[in-house]
């Protein structure tokens, strides 16, 4: 029997004692009622988690009327709190953030990013002394999934420096660059996207 601590659950349940103790139950849990959907009745979205695993037909069974209460396993805790406003979906009723009844907001909340400049970035991948683990600190998930990409990436950068400093740039290494700060996502930075243009538009012979 497949058994969890985190659970995504949609009850048509709307007795709000019902809610609490249920929540009551749970280690950490957040909730909204949703009675603006169109298409639909009145529900309680809620998420949480148990400091013990548990079976979803036990989850279900802490509700009086479990017949209508759909329990699944919470995949992404970030996601489904977002959507408990429909943050993330602008064609749906928008919720206040006042109405999700949370007891640890922090807990719930996507975690803010660190905000580096793309030359900080790309200096710290392809120039410091900063080791793997360091790198993964400072960028998070996002340097640790596409850390095969970065490293091939400094690779091309390294091999070709001689030319980039005597003005002889490779235009596969241009392309690669343009092509790495659009698919990963750090192609925001107006002057580094300047000082492509101005670089392509360089011949070696000027």
């Amino acid at each position: 029997m497949d058994r969890n601590y985190s659970f995504n659950i949609v009850t048509y349940i709307t007795d709000t004692e019902a809610i609490v103790d249920f929540c009551s139950r749970a280690f950490k849990y957040a909730y909204i009622l949703h009675d603006n959907d169109l298409d639909t009745s009145p529900h309680y979205h809620i998420i949480c988690t148990f400091k013990q695993n548990k079976s979803f037909d036990s989850v279900r069974k802490l509700f009086s009327d479990n017949q209508n209460t759909i329990v699944k396993k919470l995949i992404d805790k970030y996601g489904a709190f977002e959507y408990l406003t429909h943050k993330n979906n602008p064609d749906k009723y928008q919720y206040s953030d006042d109405l999700v009844i949370t007891n640890d907001l922090k807990y719930f909340s996507r975690p803010l990013s660190k905000e580096f400049s793309n030359e900080q970035f790309l200096f710290d991948i392809c120039f410091s002394a900063l080791s793997q683990y360091d790198l993964a600190l400072r960028y998070g998930r996002d340097y640790i999934i596409h850390r095969s990409q970065y490293l091939e990436f400094k690779n091309i950068i390294i091999s070709e420096r001689d030319d980039i400093e005597r003005g002889y740039p490779s235009y596969i290494e241009l392309l690669s660059m343009e092509r790495f700060l659009n698919d990963i996502h750090y192609y925001e930075n107006q002057a580094i996207r300047d000082r492509l243009l101005e670089i392509q538009n360089k011949s070696p012979f000027d």
